[in-house]
């Protein structure tokens, strides 16, 4: 029996372009220093014997503060007022360009004189329409297959730090209860780093938002580790 085609996963998609995400005017200065306290408190709450000889204390601490920069731009693109916002911006761009592109080519001589701007235009109009299908089908594709769409603290402790603490801890960012209460180290590491950089959140929390939205994890590893491999060329 054949199986239908499998439908494109928009919501990958979604994350595949905003994170990472491009500098902007407004972006946080890049980390210099460590806030060695800060970063000590969080790893006493990891536990000793989770942590690796080798951890390069600077460079967690750069990811740290990079994840809770990023959160407030994830926020804008999510399937939200803001976001419909930039969809109809996007398409006022995409018009206003498009008369501008036509302005030009009504004229021979203007085209010459041009030429490099009408290309830098008619580049505009692919990307801002690039984006304006992207963001549209995304959202409605994110509303349908999931119950809900990560909010910027979700993203925070359900995708991006269990992330981080993978690639730091050499461990696979589990979720355990001591108690009946949620535990491990993954999970520490969570709950601390909100502590430091955000406002604290629940443990039951944490553990709701990695169970939740483990597949959309999935899609921002492979996000992670393409960006890295660039990084590295």
């Amino acid at each position: 029996m054949a199986h239908p085609p499998k439908k494109p996963d928009y919501a990958a998609q979604l994350l595949l372009y905003i994170l990472p995400l491009p500098p902007t005017s407004s972006s946080t200065a890049v980390v210099t220093t460590v806030n060695e306290e800060a970063l000590d408190r969080i790893l006493a709450k990891i536990g000793k014997r989770f942590i690796p000889d080798d951890l390069n204390r600077m460079t967690l601490w750069i990811a740290i503060k990079q994840a809770a920069d990023d959160k407030n731009k994830f926020d804008r693109f999510r399937s939200t007022a803001r976001t419909h916002a930039i969809v109809k911006s996007m398409k006022r761009v995409r018009n206003a360009a498009g008369s501008l592109a036509a302005i030009i080519k009504g004229n021979e001589d203007t085209i010459e004189l041009l030429t490099e701007q009408l290309a830098s235009i008619e580049q505009l109009i692919v990307r801002v329409s690039n984006i304006e299908e992207l963001l549209t089908k995304s959202n409605v594709a994110m509303r349908a297959r999931y119950d809900r769409i990560p909010s910027a603290n979700e993203w925070l402790a359900g995708l991006e730090l269990p992330l981080i603490f993978e690639d730091f801890f050499y461990r696979k960012p589990g979720r355990s209860r001591v108690n009946d209460k949620p535990s491990g180290p993954a999970v520490r590491f969570i709950a601390a780093v909100m502590r430091e950089i955000d406002s604290p959140l629940a443990e039951e929390t944490i553990v709701r938002a990695m169970t939740r939205f483990s597949e959309l994890r999935k899609h921002r590893q492979v996000v992670r580790r393409r960006s890295s491999n660039i990084g590295q060329k």
